[in-house]
């Protein structure tokens, strides 16, 4: 990381003291961003490079979440969400990106446990007022077989649990 911010002037790189998880980190990262948009990428996301323009064609209309990469066209932002609630559609946030200033007006933060994801997305489509769709196939996840989310365990049922407990007392948002 390092490296690359010295060689890319616009790229910042966070070290936290300590291994906080995604959702932390994300939270610290945002904090200290300073561009209009936020695009929350992990290790394991292949960028498909011939497809980035229409990210960039995209964010000239100035919407609050373009979501690309997804299984299907979603015929309103309500009809996403209830998709994403019900697992008709991924649920992962590099499947998004977002107005820094959506994020941060409205308080949304990443929790603290697996799949934090999913009430974070529901949050943000919450208060979007312009959701936009690039149809392509932007990212794709290079899943390892000992990825966490691989495997259902405890840990995973416990972070579902607690994304859903999170939607539910944060429901009267809408």
């Amino acid at each position: 990381c390092n490296e690359l911010s010295q060689k890319i002037p616009n790229l910042r790189s966070l070290h936290l003291a300590r291994n906080l998880g995604p959702g932390p980190a994300r939270n610290e990262a945002t904090k200290i961003a300073n561009g209009e948009y936020i695009w929350f990428l992990d290790d394991d996301d292949q960028i498909q490079a011939d497809q980035l323009n229409q990210i960039f064609l995209t964010i000239q209309s100035k919407p609050d979440i373009i979501t690309h990469s997804l299984n299907s066209v979603h015929s309103s932002k309500q009809n996403l969400i209830a998709n994403i609630v019900n697992f008709h559609e991924k649920q992962e946030v590099f499947n998004c990106i977002l107005k820094r200033s959506l994020i941060l007006e409205n308080n949304i933060l990443f929790g603290d446990h697996l799949h934090e994801d999913i009430a974070f997305l529901i949050k943000a489509l919450t208060y979007a007022k312009i959701v936009v769709n690039v149809p392509e196939n932007i990212i794709f996840k290079n899943n390892t077989k000992d990825a966490i989310t691989d495997k259902m365990s405890i840990r995973r049922i416990d972070g579902y649990i607690k994304s859903y407990e999170d939607i539910i007392n944060n429901i009267a948002i809408a």
